[in-house]
């Protein structure tokens, strides 16, 4: 088990208190996980100062695994239980220090091209940002799985995904690993099926 990183954390006072805590900062992140770490990763590299919000809480890596009743309660926003407003999707949405980075298992998937061209389509309700379909954009998603040491060349799976993986192939799906940020160390493995 590998060391937790040692972050400076600061306890803000809550408003109900009635005390105000003043800090300077050149950039304020709200969140912490994958894409907010890029961001603080960059801007702090750049000489800025960066302070990231995070309202979940931080577990050192001593606390892993956590059993599943405890994950649902300690990792994910309102338990894990919050529907859409119609009631008919279900989202889990983590709510600790590193957000989804800490529940996906280290997960790095790039944006499908499908999803790329959406963003860049100026048609799209939340597109218009041709950037995302550029060259330029590719470049930068490789150079963080570089730095973050993403690949499926240390992957060591677990009995649940050892068990889809051969129930994949034996129904004629190929199954895949899904890329994990170990920088280069072994971990335990998520996978997905492609039809």
């Amino acid at each position: 088990r590998a060391k937790s990183f040692e972050f400076n954390f600061i306890q803000l006072p809550s408003a109900a208190d009635g005390d105000i805590a003043t800090l300077e900062t050149d950039v304020v992140i709200v969140g912490s996980g994958c894409g907010a770490g890029v961001c603080a990763y960059n801007l702090a590299s750049s000489g800025q100062r960066v302070l990231v919000l995070e309202k979940g809480y931080h577990f050192p890596s001593s606390y892993f695994p956590m059993s599943a009743g405890n994950v649902g309660t300690q990792l994910f926003q309102n338990g894990g239980a919050i529907l859409s407003d119609d009631g008919s999707t279900a989202v889990l949405a983590a709510s600790t220090f590193g957000g989804g980075g800490t529940v996906n298992w280290s997960a790095s998937l790039q944006p499908q091209h499908f999803v790329r061209q959406e963003w860049a389509s100026p048609s799209s309700p939340h597109g218009g940002v041709p950037f995302f379909t550029s060259s330029a954009f590719q470049t930068s998603l490789d150079r963080i799985c570089a730095h973050m040491g993403v690949s499926t060349s240390h992957i060591e799976h677990n009995f649940a995904n050892s068990t889809l993986l051969e129930g994949a192939r034996r129904l004629g799906y190929a199954g895949e690993d899904v890329p994990q940020n170990t920088g280069g160390k072994i971990g335990r493995a998520s996978c997905r099926e492609r039809v």
